[in-house]
């Protein structure tokens, strides 16, 4: 019989196993440790960026029990203290659930989302709930400093190969508002950004040094599995950007080529792995992915305010629409909702956030003939390929405002990173793109 004690959560008496603490602890100690072997030069960030990573998360569940009075977010704890309940009264269950949970399992019927990707994040959310003394807020914590670190690790590297972006790096990944709100606390965002990292984390020590070890392989594994399952849409275009890269730097060993033919290689790269994303998931065949973006579209419209939603021209599911429409979803899933659409305070504080990064990037546009690109230009060219195929179809399968500033935190810190690099303001002694 394992060492127990009572936790009062909500008023309820909480059943917590010594191995809660103990994972807290390790978890913790991993914290310091990172902490306390970070380069001198960045070391400074990692507090303010934990406490802020971890007020956020409380924010969010603050923001749904107040302003909106609802959420997924208590929805997935529900679930996950439901799916948690097994491991007390039927383990083996319990863990054939987590392996393979379907409607054959009694508890399926008391589940309020069945959906594989948000019934996978309740598992995720009764493992939290475990280890977590079985308190909303403490999972809260717990996912978002599980985010934390994962970030923490990529700055860390970004900052160690190209030292001059560390300004950049600090403010798009670690501070920049709704990155960091949006990937905090009890959502599906917050481990599916942790996943995102771990694999951007593991590929640019790869692109840059060639090797891996072991542990990178392992982190690599979790961290696509995570990704994969909980935003796969993710996943699916990061693998065309890093494949069309490695495909090109591999032709690249054997020729010299010019800017604009590199450009032109990499575009045309871009088709391969493009066919073989097509094939990893039903929502991805090229037979049915953009009737699956108008019906995504179809259902956001239903439910939307006109003033939050994201207007198209005779959106169709025909290429010959989508390449019309492009244009604008483009735009607007990089710098909408403007300050002058908002009707609420969060909406303000959406719209100021963009204008920031729009004054960014028309500041950009100003010195593009002063800018010239560095050996890191496939870098460049993966990086802006994932931000902009992504910002495109999450502007076009979801057209609401509020909605989009949310999932857009998979391609925003890339995005707000590669403007500060290219502004003066921000890093005057920038080496990355500019000579």
């Amino acid at each position: 019989m394992p060492f127990v004690f009572y936790w009062n959560s909500f008023g309820e008496p909480k059943v917590i196993y010594i191995s809660s603490i103990l994972f807290f602890c390790l978890l913790i100690s991993f914290g310091v440790r990172e902490f306390q072997k970070a380069d001198a030069t960045i070391k400074k960030y990692f507090i303010p960026g934990l406490f802020f990573k971890l007020i956020c998360g409380i924010g969010v569940g603050v923001l749904y029990s107040y302003y909106y009075e609802s959420g997924d977010t208590f929805v997935f704890f529900e679930d996950g203290k439901k799916i948690a309940d097994l491991a007390f009264t039927d383990t083996r269950k319990f863990f054939q659930f987590l392996w393979n949970g379907d409607e054959n399992f009694t508890i399926w019927s008391q589940l309020k989302l069945t959906q594989p990707r948000a019934l996978f994040f309740s598992k995720l959310t009764a493992i939290g709930y475990l280890i977590s003394f079985g308190n909303y807020w403490m999972v809260s914590m717990l996912f978002s400093l599980v985010s934390f670190l994962s970030v923490w690790k990529l700055v860390e590297k970004i900052v160690e190969f190209f030292p001059a972006t560390k300004q950049a790096a600090v403010i798009a990944f670690l501070f920049f508002p709704s990155v960091v709100f949006w990937s905090s606390g009890l959502m599906k965002e917050s481990i599916a950004m942790a996943g995102l990292f771990a694999v951007a984390y593991v590929f640019l020590k790869y692109w840059v040094q060639n090797k891996i070890n072991i542990f990178d392989v392992v982190v690599l594994i979790i961290g696509f599995w995570l990704l994969w399952n909980l935003k796969y849409y993710y996943a699916g275009i990061l693998l065309i950007s890093v494949g069309a890269m490695l495909i090109a730097r591999l032709v690249l060993k054997k020729r010299s080529m010019s800017t604009l033919q590199t450009v032109i290689l990499f575009l045309g790269i871009l088709i391969l792995p493009s066919l073989l994303v097509t094939q990893l998931h039903p929502n991805f065949y090229a037979s049915r992915i953009l009737e699956v973006v108008i019906k995504n579209y179809e259902a956001y419209r239903v439910i939307s305010k006109p003033e939050n939603l994201i207007g198209y021209y005779h959106l169709e599911p025909t290429l010959t629409s989508f390449l019309l429409n492009a244009p604008w979803a483009l735009v607007s899933g990089l710098f909408r909702p403007c300050i002058w659409e908002a009707r609420s305070l969060f909406q303000i504080i959406a719209g100021v956030e963009t204008l920031a990064v729009l004054v960014l990037f028309l500041n950009l546009l100003k010195r593009l003939k002063n800018i010239s690109i560095t050996p890191n230009l496939l870098v460049l060219l993966g990086v802006i390929t994932y931000i902009m195929l992504l910002a495109f179809f999450l502007a076009l399968s979801t057209p609401n405002m509020g909605t989009l500033v949310r999932y857009r935190v998979g391609f925003y810190p890339f995005f707000v990173f590669l403007l500060l690099l290219a502004n003066p303001w921000i890093t005057q002694r920038n080496r990355f793109l500019v000579k």
